[in-house]
C-alpha cells in the first residue's frame, strides 16, 4: 500500500512538471510573438495603416495598398501575424486572457478597420478561410472586452499620428 501510495505521488508530480513544462512553452511561443508585435517597425506599420490608410470600399483599397509591394507586404504581414496568435488561441496553445492584457486594442481596431476588406475579398475569391483565425482571435478578444466590463477603446479620438 505504502509503494501504491509514492508511486501514484510520484505520478502527480510527474505530471505537474509535465504541465508546467506545457505552460513554460507556451509562454515562450507567445513572447516570441509578442516581441513581433511590439518591435517598432511593427508599431510604426501599424499606426501608419490605422491612423493614415483610408479607403472608401474594397476596390479603393485594393488600387491604393494591394497593388502596391511595400503596402500589400506591410498590412499582410500585421494580418498574418494576428491570424497567427488567432490560430495559436484556436488550438489553445496560448491563453487569451494573456494575448488581451497585452495586445487587445491594436487587434480590435485593425480587424474593424479592415472587416469591409477582408469579407469582400472572401466573397470575391470563394476564400471563406481568409483571416479566419483573426477574426476568431478578434471574438475572443471582443468576448474577455465585455466579460471584464471594459469600454470599447478608440484611439483615433485620442491622438494624431503625423
Amino acid at each position: 500500500v505504502y509503494n501504491m501510495r509514492v508511486s501514484r505521488r510520484n505520478q502527480e508530480l510527474m505530471l505537474k512538471a509535465q504541465e508546467q513544462s506545457v505552460e513554460t512553452r507556451q509562454l515562450q511561443i507567445f513572447m516570441s510573438i509578442y516581441q513581433t508585435i511590439m518591435s517598432k517597425e511593427f508599431q510604426r506599420d501599424s499606426e501608419e495603416i490605422l491612423h493614415t490608410w483610408k479607403w472608401r470600399d474594397t476596390d479603393d483599397y485594393l488600387s491604393k495598398y494591394s497593388n502596391h509591394l511595400n503596402e500589400h507586404t506591410m498590412a499582410a504581414y500585421i494580418m498574418r501575424t494576428y491570424d497567427g496568435v488567432g490560430t495559436l488561441i484556436r488550438n489553445k496553445l496560448v491563453d487569451p486572457e494573456l494575448v488581451y492584457d497585452l495586445t487587445y486594442v491594436m487587434v480590435l481596431e485593425m480587424w474593424e478597420k479592415f472587416i469591409p476588406v477582408v469579407n469582400e475579398t472572401r466573397l470575391r475569391f470563394n476564400a471563406p478561410q481568409v483571416y479566419a483565425d483573426f477574426e476568431h482571435l478578434y471574438n475572443v478578444l471582443v468576448g474577455i472586452r465585455e466579460k471584464r466590463g471594459h469600454p470599447k477603446t478608440d484611439l483615433k479620438t485620442q491622438y494624431k499620428v503625423s
